[in-house]
């Protein structure tokens, strides 16, 4: 003889949860193809020579890879929900960041590390509001948080060369594509999905008011679904580079 229980209000929740679907099924593993002729480095201006290893090797071409981003925008931006708020690390490295352009989400927080032996002012251009305007000394830490998606330029108005971007997405993925253009999104929730590639080459103005533009670069947006399997996407970058707003 079988007996039938009733099952619980727990008991059902249980079930319904195993029964249901993960929200996070499936990953995007990709690539940036530069075009053939990227150009040479800019030129920045400095009040020093900086050091190089030969000067009669031939120019290294431009590496535009450290000054972009990958990000995966949903279809429906409930399939991205608020997370618990992060702290994104950027480090400043004497006269530059180490990384030119970092990217956070809307309520994370950006804290940035004085690696160097200066002590830059450095100003969120546009927001003065963001960060104190003191000096920022060697091993000391300044966090800010964006309170809009968008880009934040950050300099230090007495040495225009220095300066570092963060993009700040709202309801998205972001990736930083590694020296060979690889990237790679884990743990995606299935659905629809746009890539976009997002590019802040270095400044070549000298006025902090005037920075050399930055965008999404201008080409056709991939689309695609992700499902449960691993998805894969070449991603070919147009001669140039150029980019919208």
């Amino acid at each position: 003889m079988r007996l039938r229980l009733p099952l619980t209000a727990a008991a059902l929740v249980i079930v319904s949860a195993l029964a249901a679907p993960s929200a996070r099924a499936g990953s995007l593993a990709g690539k940036l193809e530069l075009p053939p002729d990227v150009g040479a480095p800019p030129v920045l201006p400095r009040g020093y020579l900086p050091r190089i290893d030969n000067p009669l090797a031939p120019v290294r071409p431009l590496d535009p890879l450290p000054a972009m981003v990958v990000v995966l925008v949903p279809a429906n931006p409930e399939l991205v929900p608020a997370g618990k708020p992060a702290t994104v690390n950027w480090e400043l490295r004497g006269d530059s960041f180490a990384r030119p352009v970092v990217a956070a989400r809307l309520g994370d927080a950006i804290e940035i590390k004085n690696a160097g032996r200066a002590a830059p002012v450095l100003v969120a251009h546009g927001q003065p509001a963001l960060l104190p305007k003191k000096p920022l000394n060697p091993t000391d830490r300044v966090q800010f948080t964006p309170t809009a998606a968008g880009l934040v330029d950050i300099v230090d108005e007495s040495t225009p060369h220095l300066r570092g971007r963060a993009l700040i997405v709202d309801r998205a993925l972001v990736a930083f594509p590694d020296a060979s253009g690889k990237f790679e999104f884990a743990d995606v929730p299935a659905g629809d999905w746009t890539v976009r590639v997002f590019y802040a080459p270095r400044n070549l103005a000298r006025a902090a008011a005037a920075p050399t533009p930055a965008g999404w670069i201008d080409r056709t947006d991939d689309k695609l679904t992700i499902g449960a399997k691993k998805s894969e996407l070449t991603i070919k970058l147009p001669p140039a580079l150029p980019v919208k707003p």
